[in-house]
């Protein structure tokens, strides 16, 4: 009885550590995924943030710490190699990243890049670069880059913001620029309907292959992106993934 006694309380113990281990996240704000209320000054929802708060975290025995403000793709990369943050919630992979970041084993979304315009734009399909080029096109400074668009003659207006896209649709209503660009269109759908600019505003897929996002962890942080992958697999990731994703937008138009 005494044994069975202390392996319990060892189990407790080895338990609560477990639970409390957080992870600090620095993300962009970014709907459908992430939502960021400026006047809360704090996460308040999105699909990827219901994905590793309620799917996630409890299963691998983690608390998610989200940064009290969300920042840019480039100062995201500068935190966690100076290891004030412990994790990217949404990092487009590239294998030049990989070498740095401990990527989660399986994306969590795959998306087809898009332009967005105004529906007073004649533009209605892009079947090669030189349908994009007389468009000054909005952007985020140092974010990725789908091969499509790293065409030189391609002219980008790039802002360092941490929720960019929204930015750029206002100067595309504002008609400062002519198109928004977003390595995917879930990106431009969430934006859309969160603006409320579905009367004015039309996503465009570019004839890309699709672009794959993760979770990314700090490179000593490679069990915790372990215990991810098991968790990930053990309740079909994706499908959970897109499930929570339908209900901030219209997922058959992805």
């Amino acid at each position: 009885m005494k044994k069975l006694f202390l392996i319990a309380i060892l189990l407790l113990y080895s338990n609560t550590s477990l639970a409390e281990q957080e992870i600090k996240v620095a993300y962009f704000s970014l709907s459908p995924f992430i939502i960021y209320d400026k006047e809360e000054r704090e996460v308040i929802g999105g699909a990827l943030f219901e994905f590793l708060e309620q799917h996630i975290g409890p299963k691998i025995g983690v608390e998610f710490v989200w940064e009290k403000l969300p920042s840019s793709i480039p100062r995201q990369l500068d935190s966690i190699e100076n290891k004030s943050v412990d994790a990217i919630a949404l990092l487009t992979h590239t294998p030049e990243r990989e070498e740095k970041y401990a990527f989660t084993a399986t994306p969590f979304f795959m998306s087809v890049p898009a332009i967005a315009v105004l529906k007073s734009n004649e533009l209605e399909k892009v079947e090669k670069v030189e349908d994009i080029l007389s468009l000054k096109i909005g952007y985020g400074r140092d974010s990725y880059l789908s091969p499509f668009m790293r065409d030189e003659r391609i002219h980008f207006e790039l802002i360092s913001s941490s929720n960019f896209i929204e930015q750029n649709f206002h100067k595309l209503m504002l008609s400062t620029v002519d198109a928004v660009y977003a390595p995917d269109i879930a990106s431009h759908l969430g934006a859309i309907r969160k603006l409320k600019y579905e009367d004015d505003i039309k996503a465009i897929k570019l004839p890309e292959k699709e672009s794959a996002f993760h979770v990314v962890f700090s490179k000593d942080l490679e069990s915790v992106a372990t215990r991810y992958n098991e968790a990930f697999d053990q309740i079909d990731g994706e499908r959970a993934f897109m499930q929570i994703m339908s209900k901030f937008i219209d997922t058959s138009k992805l």
